[in-house]
C-alpha cells in the first residue's frame, strides 16, 4: 500500500470506530475487538484508540483490524439496540415481499428520506430487509471548565459548579422489516431505540410506517400487532434460577403509589435483593383493617426491564414499557413495542421473539 493509501484506511477506521461510539457500544467491547488486531489498538476511550489507529502504519494491522470494525458495526447495525414489533397472520405476504423486492431493485439514493441499504437472506425462509435513514436527538453534555473556558469569555460561570448543555446530535438509524414466510408474520424493528427514548423511537417508529404505506404500499395496522402486555407479569414471575433477572421495574402498589427500582451494584436480579423483597412481601401480607383477612394484594408491574443470562454468549436484554396512564385506563391494556438490546444476530434476535411469543 501508498503512504496516501494507508491513510484513507486509517480514516475509514476512525469513522467506523465513530459511528460504534455514536451507537453507544460498551467501551470494553470495542477494546477487545480493536486488540483482536494488535495490542497497540487500545486506549482510555474511542478517541485514544483513534489516536493509536493514527500511528500504526502496518498494512497488516490496519487491514485486519478494519474487517474486524466492519464485521462488529455490522452486527450492532442489523440486530442490536431495536424497537421491535411482530405482526403475525399477514395473509398478504406475497404482495408485501412483491413490493419490497421492487423497491429493493431500484434503491433510492437519498440519504435525507429512507434508503433501501440492503437485503439480508436469514435463516427459515426468511428475509431482512434494511432501510437508512438519519435521525436528531437531543442529549445532554457535562461541560468540563476548560470546554466553558473555550466556549465563553473566562469568569463568565464562576458561580457555577456545573454546566449542563443540551445538544442536538445526528445518528446513522437501521431500521428494519423481516419476512417470515414460513409464519407468514412481519418483524418491524426501530433502530438505536435506547439512545432515542422512548417517546422518539415511537414516533421513528410512526414515520417509518407512514414511509411504508406511502412509498411502498405496505400498510401495517398496529392493532394486528402481538400484545407484550401481558409478558410484563410474566417477565416478572419467571423462575428465580440464574437464567434471568429483572434489572429495572416500574411499579403500582395497591395504595396507588409507584416505585421505581433498579438493580444496584453486582446485583443480577433486583428480585432477590432486599429492598426490594421485603416490600413486595409487605405488599402480599396486608390485611384488612383490623389486620384479620388477607387483602391478597400484590404489586403490579408495567415497566421491566429483564437480562436473561447464557453461558459463553451476550447476555441479552429485553425491556417492555408500559406507562401508569395505560394501568390506570379504563380501556384494554395493551403494548405493542419490546426493546432488544445486545443482540448481535439472527440466532439472538429468535431467542428475543421466543421468549416475547411463548
Amino acid at each position: 500500500m501508498t503512504e496516501q493509501e494507508i491513510e484513507i484506511l486509517q480514516s475509514s477506521i476512525c469513522d467506523i470506530l465513530t459511528e460504534l461510539e455514536d451507537r453507544a457500544l460498551v467501551l470494553y467491547e470495542v477494546r477487545t475487538a480493536c486488540k483482536k488486531a494488535s495490542e497497540s489498538f487500545t486506549g482510555r476511550n474511542i478517541d485514544g484508540i483513534k489516536a493509536n489507529v493514527l500511528k500504526n502504519k502496518s498494512e497488516t494491522d490496519l487491514t485486519k483490524l478494519h474487517k474486524i470494525v466492519i464485521e462488529l458495526l455490522s452486527e450492532h447495525v442489523s440486530f442490536d439496540d431495536k424497537m421491535i414489533s411482530i405482526y403475525p397472520e399477514q395473509d398478504n405476504i406475497r404482495q408485501i415481499e412483491t413490493a419490497l423486492e421492487t423497491s429493493f431493485s431500484a434503491a433510492s439514493k437519498d440519504k435525507t428520506k429512507y434508503a433501501c441499504m440492503k437485503k439480508t437472506t436469514l435463516s427459515g425462509k426468511r428475509t431482512l430487509y434494511q432501510f437508512s435513514t438519519g435521525r436528531k436527538v437531543k442529549v445532554r453534555k457535562n461541560l468540563t471548565s476548560a470546554e466553558i473556558k473555550k466556549a465563553f469569555k473566562k469568569g463568565m460561570f464562576e458561580e457555577y459548579d456545573q454546566i449542563i448543555a443540551v445538544v442536538s446530535k445526528y445518528l446513522k438509524c437501521y431500521d428494519f422489516l423481516i419476512l417470515d414466510k414460513t409464519k407468514n408474520r412481519i418483524i418491524l424493528g426501530v433502530d438505536q431505540a435506547s439512545i432515542l427514548g422512548h417517546l422518539q423511537a415511537m414516533s421513528s417508529k410512526s414515520q417509518l410506517l407512514q414511509f411504508l404505506k406511502k412509498d411502498l404500499r405496505i400498510s401495517l395496522d398496529k392493532d394486528t400487532a402481538i400484545d407484550f402486555f401481558p409478558k410484563i407479569r410474566t417477565f416478572y414471575k419467571l423462575p428465580e434460577d440464574g437464567t434471568n433477572g429483572v434489572i429495572r421495574i416500574t411499579f403500582e402498589t395497591p395504595s396507588g403509589t409507584t416505585h421505581e427500582e433498579g438493580a444496584r451494584k453486582s446485583c443480577i436480579d433486583l428480585r432477590s435483593a432486599p429492598y426490594h423483597k421485603e416490600g413486595a412481601k409487605g405488599v402480599r401480607q396486608e390485611k384488612d383493617k383490623d389486620q384479620k383477612i388477607p387483602l391478597n394484594n400484590d404489586i403490579t408491574p408495567y415497566k421491566i426491564t429483564s437480562k436473561f443470562y447464557r453461558n459463553n454468549r451476550n447476555h441479552l436484554e429485553i425491556s417492555l414499557k408500559s406507562s401508569y396512564i395505560n394501568i390506570t385506563s379504563s380501556n384494554n391494556k395493551h403494548l405493542f413495542d419490546a426493546f432488544i438490546k445486545e443482540s448481535r444476530n439472527e440466532n439472538d434476535l429468535d431467542f428475543a421473539i421466543d421468549k416475547l411469543i411463548s
